[in-house]
């Protein structure tokens, strides 16, 4: 009966520790990120997908996938890829 209360106990932590590491930002930070990193990119490229449960997906007209990394431009995603959008060279893509 005591391990089970321990065991119980120790589990109650460890999903209120995924629970909050996997908290998403919020949407206004979100979208200032966003704008700061395409200002700040020089040639252009965007990376997409967000930690920790990344969705890259390069869905920009115009622009083709240049790379693709779980850490990209910053926190590892726990799953899923970030995307690496970049200009396409060709007219029309």
């Amino acid at each position: 009966m005591h391990f089970t209360r321990i065991a119980v106990f120790f589990f109650t932590v460890l999903s209120l520790a995924v629970l909050i590491a996997a908290k998403p930002q919020s949407d206004i930070q979100s979208t200032l990120d966003k704008v700061a990193q395409v200002f700040n990119s020089r040639d252009g490229c965007v990376w997409k997908g967000t930690s920790p449960f990344c969705d890259g997906g390069c869905n920009v007209k115009g622009h083709v996938v240049r790379d693709t990394s779980t850490t990209g431009d910053g926190e590892r995603c726990l799953t899923g890829i970030k995307v690496l959008c970049c200009p396409s060279a060709l007219p029309g893509l």
